[in-house]
């Protein structure tokens, strides 16, 4: 993958989950040094762990993916962007059906009961609302 050719806020977030420190001080060319230095430090086990929790919180804009082989090698590869907004929602709902929580009620008793107090409180909710327009 040439790193030349991508945008300099893909460059800065590949840089950042690298972990190398200050990605934005850094021109392009200079931040493609950076990049390929701490892709070699990782690569030959020497790299530091960087932890930095400051600024703005990270948005999920992996432009750029890294993959780590099972010989430690590292290998950047270009991910697909959603460009339309109704694509992003697709993605969403697929991600949301893929992770389904567990139902918080199992017993059929219990679930009888809740729905049946439900109904009695929108009654409730409805009675008082009759009462507060006489007023």
């Amino acid at each position: 993958m040439n790193l030349k050719e991508k945008p300099l806020y893909a460059l800065r977030d590949l840089a950042a989950r690298l972990g190398v420190l200050s990605p934005t001080k850094y021109t392009k060319t200079e931040l493609i040094e950076a990049i390929y230095e701490r892709k070699t430090q990782i690569e030959n086990h020497t790299a530091t762990p960087q932890f930095n929790n400051l600024g703005r919180p990270k948005l999920d804009n992996r432009f750029i993916a890294i993959k780590k082989h099972e010989d430690g090698k590292i290998s950047f590869y270009e991910t697909i962007q959603p460009q339309t907004e109704d694509i992003r929602k697709e993605l969403k709902k697929e991600e949301i059906l893929i992770v389904k929580r567990p139902p918080a009620i199992k017993d059929d008793t219990e679930r009888k009961k809740l729905t049946r107090i439900k109904e009695l409180m929108q009654d409730f909710c409805f009675a008082i609302e009759k009462v507060l327009e006489r007023e």
